[in-house]
């Protein structure tokens, strides 16, 4: 058995993960094809989670020897090969990787540094802590986040805005029907509930650049974790509601949204301010009413009518929301 290296390594590895549960696939004889597949625990160790979770289980196949490195234990932990998206762990803040051990055994993530896979594996991971400081960023219009960062290390901030209120020619010019906008800011608005009106929508990001990368190349690790202490500018298109609240929305590829908590913005000198739990898209509405009990949850009674609208399935809420956007949000 050979041991892989590099990139066809990293190859390898991801159609392992993605190949059947089933120890051997069988012919219509009964004869046995494929080989014996094993179950790879990833303990995180206090250090980080990926889908919520501390532990995590893949399938891998016994004829690949699985790379060790940061990009596969880290960057693209979990990769789709049908979308080609690469999905990273969520680190802890203060936490960085040091080393891991296979079944006990150290591996210090040296270049070329994998196992054979010949049997069941736990992959635990070990963390050194380090120091935190308090960054501050803003962007060109005048928006800024702060929060606790890893001190020495360089973070990046962007947000882009998108409008619930497209005009035809706006619409014309990103090719979607008015019938069709229409419906899913209807969707949108059923998930918020009695939140208040739609204003606008943000995708809220704080990233640092990954080793030997630059920004042409989009090598970005993006922070998802806060809290985030955030200033939105505010301009007079937003309207003039008495009070300002974000929610965030999540959409599942089977259509399903769950809003969480709103939150509420404070305006002061010309600055929705507030604090986000956790960065990603967040919907803007605007209410003239006393705050309201959040209608938080998961909200079933649209996944019919979402599931309709192809663009509803296996994409962002930025794209699904708004096909309004110019630019496709950037993937983690």
């Amino acid at each position: 058995m050979k041991k892989l290296s590099g990139v066809t390594l990293a190859i390898a590895f991801a159609a392992s993960v993605f190949a059947p549960a089933n120890a051997f696939a069988t012919g219509e004889e009964g004869e046995d094809y494929g080989e014996p597949t094993y179950t790879i625990t990833y303990d995180f160790n206090g250090g980080a989670t990926y889908d919520g979770k501390s532990t995590y289980e893949k399938k891998g196949l016994v004829s690949f020897a699985p790379d060790l490195s940061y990009n596969t234990l880290i960057d693209c932990f979990d990769y789709n090969s049908e979308l080609d998206e690469c999905h990273p762990l969520d680190i802890i803040r203060g936490k960085e990787l040091n080393y891991v051990t296979v079944n006990d055994e150290v591996h210090d993530l040296h270049e070329g540094d994998g196992f054979f896979l010949q049997e069941d594996t736990t992959i635990k991971y070990f963390w050194t802590d380090l120091t935190l400081e308090d960054v501050n960023l803003s962007d060109d219009s005048g928006n800024e986040v702060t929060f606790e960062g890893i001190e020495g290390h360089e973070y990046h901030f962007e947000i882009s805005r998108y409008s619930f209120n497209m005009t035809d020619e706006e619409l014309e010019q990103a090719e979607v029907s008015r019938e069709e906008f229409e419906m899913k800011k209807a969707i949108i608005a059923e998930a918020l509930g009695d939140q208040g009106d739609l204003v606008t929508y943000f995708e809220i990001g704080v990233y640092e650049l990954a080793p030997e990368c630059n920004l042409e190349e989009g090598c970005r690790n993006y922070i998802h974790e806060g809290p985030f202490d955030i200033k939105i500018k505010y301009t007079e298109d937003m309207g003039d509601f008495l009070q300002f609240k974000l929610v965030y929305l999540d959409i599942t590829d089977e259509g399903i949204i769950t809003v969480e908590d709103a939150i509420n913005l404070e305006l002061v000198d010309g600055y929705l301010i507030g604090t986000v739990p956790h960065l990603s898209g967040y919907a803007m509405v605007g209410s003239n009413n006393a705050p309201l009990a959040p209608n938080t949850g998961t909200v079933n009674n649209v996944t019919e009518a979402i599931s309709k609208l192809p663009l509803f399935s296996a994409i962002t809420l930025t794209t699904l929301a708004i096909t309004i956007v110019v630019s496709k949000k950037a993937k983690r």
